[in-house]
C-alpha cells in the first residue's frame, strides 16, 4: 500500500483515538508490567520476563504498604538468573528534612528510605525510580529516583536515593529486581514498570 503523506495542519487530533498497531520511535516509554498485589507476600519479584535486553533503561513505580511497622524499602538485582546478595551494593539516601545522608559502600541491598515506615492508613512508600545501564559491561547498574513515605502516625517523608552497584560489578548485566521490606511482608501494593525505547 503507498503511503500518503499528510502536514501538520492536515490532521485534527481533536477527536478520541484507538491505535491498535505498534507506534515505532525512540525515545518513547513502553508500559511492559502493571501489577497489584492484594494479598501479603515476603517480597516481589520483577523477573527476566520484563528486565532484559529489550531496554537499557527502565522507568519503575511502585506503591507498596508493609504488613508491620518499622521497616525500610530495599531491594537486591538478579544476575544471570539469580539473585545477587553480595556485599557489593552502594546506596546513598538523603532527605528533605536537613536530617544526615545515609551512605554505604558494602551492603547486601540497595535502601529507598532512612526513616521507617509504618503499616497503617496513610503509611508506607511510593517510589519513582529509573533503572540504568541494566546491559552495560562497562558502566555498573544504577538505581536513582525518588520517594515519599509514611512514618508512623501518618508523618509524611520526602527522600531522594541514589543506589547502584560498586564499580567492581560493572560487568554485570542485569535481568531482574526484587522489592521487599528490612523484614516482614509486603501487604499490598501496585508496581508499574516502563521500558524506555533505544
Amino acid at each position: 500500500m503507498a503511503l500518503t503523506k499528510v502536514q501538520a495542519e492536515g490532521v485534527n487530533l481533536a477527536d478520541t483515538f484507538a491505535f491498535t498497531g505498534t507506534v515505532s520511535g525512540t525515545g518513547g516509554m513502553d508500559l511492559i508490567l502493571s501489577a497489584t498485589i492484594s494479598s501479603a507476600v515476603a517480597n516481589y519479584d520483577i523477573s527476566s520476563t520484563y528486565i532484559n535486553s529489550t531496554y537499557d533503561t527502565y522507568k519503575l513505580i511502585a506503591t507498596l504498604v508493609p504488613a508491620t511497622d518499622s521497616v525500610t524499602l530495599q531491594s537486591q538485582v538478579f544476575v544471570g538468573g539469580s539473585r545477587d546478595n553480595g556485599t557489593n551494593y552502594g546506596s546513598e539516601v538523603g532527605t528533605f528534612d536537613g536530617g544526615s545522608l545515609d551512605t554505604s559502600d558494602s551492603q547486601n541491598h540497595m535502601d529507598f528510605v532512612i526513616y521507617n515506615l509504618g503499616s497503617d492508613t496513610g503509611e508506607g512508600v511510593s517510589l519513582i525510580g529509573t533503572l540504568t545501564n541494566i546491559n552495560a559491561t562497562n558502566l555498573p547498574f544504577s538505581f536513582v529516583g525518588t520517594t515519599h513515605s509514611g512514618a508512623t502516625s501518618a508523618v509524611p517523608i520526602s527522600a531522594i536515593f541514589f543506589n547502584g552497584h560498586k564499580m567492581d560489578q560493572a560487568s554485570s548485566v542485569v535481568n531482574g529486581l526484587r522489592l521487599e521490606f528490612s523484614s516482614g511482608n509486603i501487604e499490598s501494593g501496585s508496581i508499574q514498570l516502563y521500558g524506555i525505547r533505544k
